[in-house]
């Protein structure tokens, strides 16, 4: 274990992110580390009521009150209520495009602030658990790490549903439909952004990418079971997931009397941004009345909205519950698809029934549901019998109740938590050791003769994803791979077909047999032969035809 080191965890202003952040600093203060938060004034007291100390990054302009900023995003709530009812590709050019322009703002405002609090902090490591870059902490000159407490696709791949969209695993026209108007609607405010990080020192990022990997490590909050089938697998040496994060909570919560006791109990909860929309809080309300079930029900902020005699005798409703505590006590539970309730759930062996309205509640609630560890149903399109039928199923689905236990088991068998303090804890380590040895370059990795190599000796890379026509299959050997687990070098092959290709990382490649054809979205045609020498960029997309078996060497940063 390395001596006691300061941590700087820096979440996102939401709680979900906040709290999963508070569950690894638990463990890392165990360890003997000194955790502390960078955070937006107002969540200050969050991190505080757990005994951590607090350092103000304002992500807002620092002029406006309290009260100002609180009318900023409830006007911003309301605004987009209407929005919350549509499908994620209706969302595309109102509500999806104005959340990343104010993400986008507050990293300049933080940006402002960032430079002097790390300074003030010193930290060893920092700990980011967001959405966007902040150039300032990439550059402070300590390892940095990347949490992903969202869903797991924030990290794209070509074979997984784009982040936001809430799309099928099999869906593949959906996947390129969505990223094509994404890509499209977003270039805007990412041209914002790009200009931004010019500005502070940074290259511009590809289309539609607000954020990278770090090359230290990355943690993933995301249940392992349900991870979906990547084309390019995540590197272990710098990926891990932590099955939830699961903070300590002494909270406990006694089940009011409200109904037969022996009656299921369900809990709701719907986020801070679900609750402002009382009307259907009213409606569920409602329909929970007509069911033999006891419902605890969080409405947030807004119980002033309700008169008592709009709460059925069977409901419970408050503005906070200690919530693993009320989960782990639930038979069902009814959420928004916020990826803290989505993994206690999962924790805590609960079926669910998601119904989302933005952002990754989107595509966890669709995973969840083609997996079978609960039911995706409209926030408010839909019938008494739906949603009637859809809690009996929660409760009474065989194969439903097994994947949620199985999952559950599998969860529970490590702290995701405790696993995160050890993987920061072995980061610090490696480190502060002496690294002469580690920054001698390393030996030179050569074939002698890549044309002479038999098919039969390259490894079976799998066929191609996005097929279509034919069905190409690829092989290959890796020849180098850097430290950094970003740059590598090998050799590759293609049989004959035609797909859909995106280009994840600047790559270079010297073309030694067969033929292709390769086309960019905007038309221009590149033709392959032996003898050819071409660089893709990062973020080139459009398709690649093969006519004749290639092979080349390449080479990826």
């Amino acid at each position: 274990m390395s001596d006691g080191k300061t941590i700087a965890f820096f979440p996102e202003a939401a709680y979900g992110p906040a709290l999963n952040s508070v569950g690894i600093a638990q463990k890392c203060r165990e360890l003997g580390h000194e955790p502390v938060f960078l955070t937006d004034p107002p969540m200050a007291e969050v991190f505080e009521d757990h005994g951590f100390e607090t350092y103000e990054v304002n992500m807002a302009d620092p002029s406006l009150t309290p009260e100002e900023k609180s009318k900023y995003w409830d006007d911003f709530i309301n605004k987009h209520i209407p929005n919350f009812d549509k499908e994620p590709s209706d969302q595309l050019d109102n509500y999806i495009t104005e959340c990343w322009d104010a993400i986008v703002e507050t990293a300049k405002w933080a940006q402002q602030d960032l430079p002097d609090v790390l300074d003030e902090v010193d930290p060893d490591l920092i700990c980011v658990d967001n959405v966007i870059l902040f150039p300032a902490i990439k550059q402070y000159g300590v390892p940095w790490v990347r949490i992903v407490s969202c869903s797991e696709n924030e990290i794209p791949d070509p074979n997984i549903p784009p982040y936001l969209s809430g799309c099928r695993a099999d869906d593949v026209a959906s996947h390129h439909e969505f990223k094509r108007r994404y890509d499209e609607l977003i270039a805007p405010v990412h041209d914002d952004f790009n200009d931004f990080l010019r500005e502070h020192g940074e290259e511009p990022y590809p289309h539609g990418l607000f954020f990278e990997t770090s090359p230290y490590l990355n943690l993933i909050k995301y249940p392992e079971r349900l991870r979906w089938d990547r084309w390019n697998e995540l590197d272990p040496d710098r990926f891990q997931y932590l099955n939830g994060c699961i903070r300590d909570e002494n909270e406990t919560y006694e089940v009011p009397p409200i109904g037969n006791e022996d009656n299921p109990l369900v809990y709701l909860s719907y986020g801070s941004l679900g609750a402002g929309d009382t009307e259907l809080m009213k409606r569920l309300l409602e329909f929970f009345g007509s069911q033999p079930y006891r419902f605890l029900v969080n409405v947030g902020e807004y119980s002033d909205e309700y008169d008592e005699s709009q709460i059925p005798a069977n409901v419970e409703i408050d503005s906070w519950f200690p919530q693993q505590s009320v989960i782990s006590q639930a038979d069902v539970v009814i959420h928004h698809g916020g990826n803290n309730t989505f993994n206690e759930c999962l924790y805590y062996g609960k079926p669910a029934i998601v119904m989302p309205y933005v952002w990754d509640g989107q595509d966890n609630a669709t995973r969840l549901d083609e997996t079978n560890h609960g039911i995706k149903l409209h926030r408010s399109d839909w019938t008494p019998e739906e949603f009637a039928d859809a809690l009996e199923s929660c409760l009474t689905d065989e194969e439903i109740q097994a994947n949620v236990a199985e999952t559950s088991a599998d969860m529970q068998k490590q702290s995701g938590s405790k696993k995160a303090a050890t993987l920061l804890d072995d980061l610090l380590e490696d480190h502060s050791e002496d690294t002469s040895d580690r920054d001698k370059a390393p030996a030179v990795s050569m074939l002698s003769n890549p044309t002479e190599i038999d098919s039969d000796d390259l490894d079976d890379w799998g066929p191609v994803p996005d097929m279509i026509e034919g069905e190409s299959h690829t092989a290959g050997t890796v020849i180098y791979k850097g430290p950094d687990g970003e740059s590598e070098s090998g050799i590759w092959t293609c049989t004959p077909g035609y797909w859909e290709c995106t280009v994840e990382r600047d790559e270079f490649c010297h073309f030694l047999e067969g033929s292709a054809t390769y086309t960019h979205e905007d038309g221009t045609v590149t033709e392959i032969e032996p003898g050819t020498i071409a660089t893709f960029p990062a973020g080139w997309t459009g398709t690649c035809r093969v006519h004749k078996t290639v092979r080349k060497v390449y080479m990826c940063r």
